[in-house]
């Protein structure tokens, strides 16, 4: 491809190679500063963009790098393996930018692999034509070496193959571009700031190279966009220092966005969702790359419905149930306002009370509960004691009362120790598991219990042998004792309760009382284990407060193992639970 140019400039072949000029030293200071820039901006990591500006400023070191080896010598293959490396270094720049700013402005959900393998697309086909400049003419129609004002310059004519990759470039850097200036209509002050200058870093870059590719050249022989990294590197400092470009309150920003625990949207005026955090993801049961740009009508009507009838006020908090799982939400609404004071949407935030909204059911139902359970054996034991300071009682009156007024004390005794207990399992943070001797756990509890058996002449089937597990002993016991009193008190005439074991899964056992009463139906089954809850066809026939079975769900809840029932309706009632098998 050489021409006669060349061949008039071979007297330069036995000359030094290189050509040093003033200009030179201001080439490596642009070299120098980016990599300053790219090590500081790696250092910065893991704020949101640092590692691609980091990338991006080692991407526009070797370019400078390339072009000053390349320029400042005057072999043409020396120029012809640095004009790669100089492409090289502007195609790692170019391709780092739109994810810079992606991430910067926090819509990293665009980030996906295949987002990143399209970017790449052009760069790499690029490359590969510049790999292969000598073979074909698709980039470079020719190029050759040239004098000018004593340098010799690596001359080129561009093809299509150029121009595509300048069209790709430019396109890049104000589609980037255009994205930053949007952030500074609704950012704080400080991150507008940092927005505006990365834009002028662009612009700084982009015009000089614009001209230079036109062929307005306007510094001669030199090629201005290396020089303009210096006034871009300063920039740079600028923006890390004075403005704090991925420092401390970004970070915050960021790790606050992403770790807490309510659930935040950011919706724009027409309900679309712009950004979410993980703990919406958790919320939805779906992934910020399924939900981005989507309403909130087509991912959470619940919430769509709600916020277009409060959509006239400004600030709101209420209460939604959302499906699936009828999980309870406080919503809490805030508008987005921009410097002209127009709102441009809304920040809806989610914070999951169902559980809250659950213990105070629970602490009502426990005030009702214990409040009617007492009144009636204080009552009894006011009544009696008023009647025992009659002294015309006979003595087998004033026994009876005392045995009242003992039965009305252990009553009570009762529903105290069962509320210690449902406190205990409640907030005990960490229970010692160890293996069970069941068979010793039911001694106990067969102990505990004699009078009652006896009282219903009860019978209670126990297995030759038991299966060893893992658990917490008094636990435990305690919820042997609540089935099997339910057992025997609801059981039949006379009550026949069998007990006992079998294995359910590899590492899960069983442990089962089965008794003879009536049998349950499918509703009454499913309202069992609620806290403070008695059947009412129960109720009047037997006593109680209704803890035993929500505590026995408790205590297993925290053991990690199951509750149930099984019952036809007809033939009694199997209850169980699980543990896991030693």
């Amino acid at each position: 491809m050489l021409n006669k140019d060349l061949r008039v400039l071979s007297n330069y072949s036995d000359m030094n190679s290189w050509q040093l000029t003033p200009v030179f030293p201001v080439y490596l200071l642009a070299i120098l500063i980016a990599f300053l820039v790219a090590v500081l901006g790696w250092r910065m990591r893991p704020a949101r963009g640092a590692t691609y500006f980091s990338l991006m400023s080692v991407g526009i070191s070797i370019w400078s790098l390339g072009y000053l080896l390349g320029f400042f010598n005057t072999d043409l293959e020396w120029k012809l393996v640095m004009v790669r490396v100089e492409y090289l270094g502007g195609m790692l720049a170019v391709y780092f930018w739109l994810p810079f700013v992606i991430s910067f402005i926090q819509n990293e959900r665009w980030l996906s692999k295949r987002t990143m393998l399209l970017l790449a697309i052009m760069p790499v086909i690029t490359y590969v034509q510049i790999l292969l400049l000598k073979q074909h003419g698709f980039f470079y129609q020719s190029y050759h070496l040239t004098e000018l004002n004593g340098l010799i310059r690596f001359s080129k004519v561009y093809n299509i193959g150029f121009y595509m990759w300048v069209l790709y470039t430019y396109l890049n850097l104000i589609i980037g571009s255009v994205m930053l200036l949007w952030g500074i209509f609704y950012r704080p002050k400080l991150f507008r700031m940092q927005n505006f200058l990365i834009v002028l870093l662009v612009v700084i870059i982009l015009l000089p190279n614009a001209l230079y590719v036109a062929g307005l050249k306007p510094l001669g022989p030199y090629d201005p966009t290396p020089l303009t990294f210096v006034l871009a590197g300063i920039i740079s400092l600028i923006l890390l220092w004075r403005y704090k470009l991925f420092d401390i309150v970004p970070i915050a920003h960021h790790l606050v966005f992403k770790n807490v625990r309510i659930g935040v949207f950011i919706i724009d005026n027409k309900m679309r969702i712009l950004e979410m955090n993980p703990a919406s993801e958790n919320i939805l049961g779906k992934t910020q790359n399924e939900i981005m740009g989507a309403t909130v009508s087509e991912v959470l009507p619940d919430l769509n419905d709600f916020l277009a009838e409060q959509s006239k006020k400004a600030e709101m908090k209420s209460e939604l149930i959302i499906e699936p799982g009828k999980r309870i939400f406080e919503i809490q609404k805030t508008p987005l306002v921009n410097s002209s004071n127009k709102t441009i949407g809304n920040i809806v935030m989610l914070y999951e009370i169902t559980e809250l909204k659950q213990t105070l059911d629970e602490l009502n139902a426990f005030a009702h509960s214990v409040a009617h359970d007492l009144k009636s054996p204080l009552a009894g034991q006011w009544t009696r004691i008023e009647l025992l300071k009659n002294s015309d009682l006979s003595g087998d009156e004033m026994m009876k009362a005392y045995q009242d007024i003992s039965q009305a004390a252990e009553k009570m005794m009762s529903i105290v120790d069962a509320l210690l207990l449902l406190s205990d399992v409640r907030s005990r943070k960490n229970v010692p598991c160890r293996p069970l001797n069941m068979g010793e756990v039911i001694d106990n509890v067969l102990e505990r219990m004699d009078n009652f058996i006896t009282e219903y002449n009860a019978k209670i089937i126990l297995p030759q042998q038991w299966p060893e597990a893992l658990g917490y002993a008094p636990w435990i016991e305690e919820v042997w004792v609540n089935y099997i009193n339910n057992g025997v008190k609801y059981g039949g005439k006379p009550p026949v309760v069998e007990v006992g074991a079998d294995q359910q899964e590899k590492d899960r056992i069983r442990f089962w009382v089965k008794d003879n009463g009536e049998g349950l139906g499918q509703e009454e089954m499913d309202s069992l284990f609620k806290e403070f809850l008695r059947l009412e066809r129960h109720a009047q026939n037997t006593s109680g407060h209704g803890l035993g079975l929500s505590i026995v769900s408790r205590i297993m809840n925290k053991l990690g193992g199951e509750v149930g029932v099984n019952s036809d309706g007809k033939t009694g009632c199997t209850f169980y639970f699980t543990l896991k098998k030693e």
